[in-house]
């Protein structure tokens, strides 16, 4: 968590990128597509979003408690604004002070951290009956370097399939591949 915030990953997020990533985010395809399969894997009545941004996935959830967590302040105001039945913390992976979901749902944030870990292992241990999660798959784009900055100045960390299987090689879980972009996968874990 240091070395994160030592190379300012917690200030990326800021109200002037907040409203350059919303405009019209929602509306991409890609974005519907990944919100529309994420919401349809959900399972049981709780829904814990890390990760949340400004909100897009509650409104493709129905008949679940929810409460969605960013690392961004400015992120949450504008989840708030935009979803005002909602509940929202502000609180950032590393840190969560938050009860245990039936599902824990973590889209586009993992691949903006140095490594996998200590994130993953929190997010599983706040998930009771599922994990939902994106990762952007290294050896579809050879040409990347293993992490790169992007555009606003996050960092962008990719990993390959080989080493995500043998991550994962003692858990129960599910690839939905090339979801709304081609470097994108959605994994669901099962416990």
């Amino acid at each position: 968590m240091e070395a994160w915030r030592r190379k300012g990953l917690d200030q990326v997020w800021k109200k002037e990128n907040v409203l350059e990533l919303e405009k019209g985010w929602d509306e991409k395809d890609k974005q519907k597509a990944k919100m529309e399969l994420a919401s349809s894997l959900i399972v049981g009545r709780s829904v814990l979003d890390i990760g949340c941004g400004t909100g897009d996935l509650y409104r493709y959830l129905q008949y679940v408690t929810y409460m969605g967590i960013d690392q961004s302040s400015d992120m949450i105001e504008r989840a708030r604004f935009r979803n005002p039945s909602a509940e929202f913390k502000d609180q950032n992976i590393y840190e969560l002070d938050v009860p245990t979901f039936d599902t824990v749902v973590c889209l586009d944030v993992l691949h903006h951290l140095p490594d996998l870990e200590p994130a993953f292992s929190i997010l599983l241990e706040h998930a009771r009956k599922c994990l939902i999660v994106t990762l952007w798959i290294n050896n579809r784009d050879e040409h990347q370097p293993r992490k790169i900055n992007g555009s606003m100045g996050e960092i962008v960390t990719w990993f390959t399939e080989e080493e995500l299987k043998e991550k994962f090689s003692d858990l129960k879980y599910e690839v939905y591949d090339r979801v709304g972009c081609p470097w994108k996968d959605i994994y669901r874990f099962l416990k």
